[in-house]
C-alpha cells in the first residue's frame, strides 16, 4: 500500500505537521497494540491470541506500512538512511501485518470449534477485512511488477487501485479493531475502552489522511496526462 508521494507532500509547513502527526500516531498504535496484549493475557487462554495478533496486524504494522512510503513521516525523518528503501520497508512491513492477520484469523475460527461463525458485526466486518487483507497483497505483487503487466493495465492505474484497496484494508480493520473494543470483554475498563477507541480513531485518521492526499495525487497526475 503506498502512502504518499515520494517526492514530498507540498510544503514545509505542511511536512513539519505530517511528520508529528506519524510520530504522535506511531506513539498511539503502539500503546495501544501493548494495552491490548496486557488486556487479553490478564487471563491466558488460546483467544487470548485472536485480539493481540490483529491489533498488532492492522494498528500497528498496517498502519506503518502504508506510512512508511511517504518520506514525510517519524521514522524516515529519524532514519534518513531507509528514504531510498521505502519501498522494501513497506513490503516487509505489510508482511507481517498479513501474517499477525492470518494467524489471529485462525485462532478464532479454532477457537470457535463447533459454535456459529462471524455472527457480530464484529465477526463480519473482521472477515471482511481479513479477505481484503488478501486482495491488497495480490494487489502488491501487481503493483510491484506493475512493468510487466503493462500491456493489460497501465502502471498508474495499477498504482491508483492499490492505494485504493489498501487504504479500504486498512479501514475496515480499524473498524473490526473499534467494534472488537466495545465487545463484553473490553467494557470491564470503561475508561480504557473510550481511551482505546479515541486513541485509535486519531491514528487512523493520520493513515487515512496520507492514503487519501495519496490516491488524490495520483488520480490528478492520470486526469492531466
Amino acid at each position: 500500500m503506498i502512502a504518499s508521494n515520494r517526492r514530498g507532500d507540498g510544503s514545509g509547513l505542511y511536512r513539519a505537521y505530517r511528520i508529528g502527526a506519524t510520530c504522535l500516531s506511531l506513539i498511539f498504535a503502539v500503546g495501544i497494540t501493548v494495552y491490548v496484549f496486557y488486556y487479553s493475557f490478564d487471563q491466558t487462554s488460546l483467544f487470548s491470541w485472536h485480539p493481540s495478533f490483529m491489533t498488532l496486524g492492522f494498528v500497528l504494522l498496517m498502519a506503518e506500512a502504508i506510512m512508511a512510503i511517504s518520506k514525510d513521516n517519524i521514522v524516515v525523518f529519524l532514519l534518513p538512511s531507509l528514504q531510498n528503501s521505502t519501498r522494501r520497508l513497506h513490503w516487509i512491513l505489510q508482511g507481517g501485518a498479513a501474517s499477525c492477520i492470518i494467524v489471529g484469523f485462525t485462532i478464532i475460527v479454532v477457537n470457535k470449534g463447533d459454535r456459529p461463525h462471524f455472527t457480530s458485526l464484529h465477526g463480519i466486518v473482521g472477515l471482511i477485512a481479513v479477505i481484503f487483507t488478501f486482495l491488497t497483497c495480490i494487489g502488491g505483487i501487481f503493483t510491484l511488477y506493475s512493468v510487466k503487466f503493462k500491456d493489460w493495465i497501465k502502471p498508474s492505474y495499477n498504482k491508483l487501485g492499490h492505494v485504493l484497496v489498501g487504504t479500504l484494508t486498512f479501514v475496515l480493520g480499524v473498524v473490526a479493531e473499534g467494534t472488537g473494543m466495545n465487545t463484553r470483554g473490553f467494557r470491564k475498563d470503561e475508561a480504557a475502552q473510550i481511551t482505546c477507541i479515541v486513541l485509535l480513531s486519531l491514528a487512523s485518521f493520520v493513515v487515512f489522511e496520507g492514503a487519501a492526499r495519496t490516491a488524490y495525487m495520483r488520480l490528478k497526475r492520470m486526469c492531466s496526462h
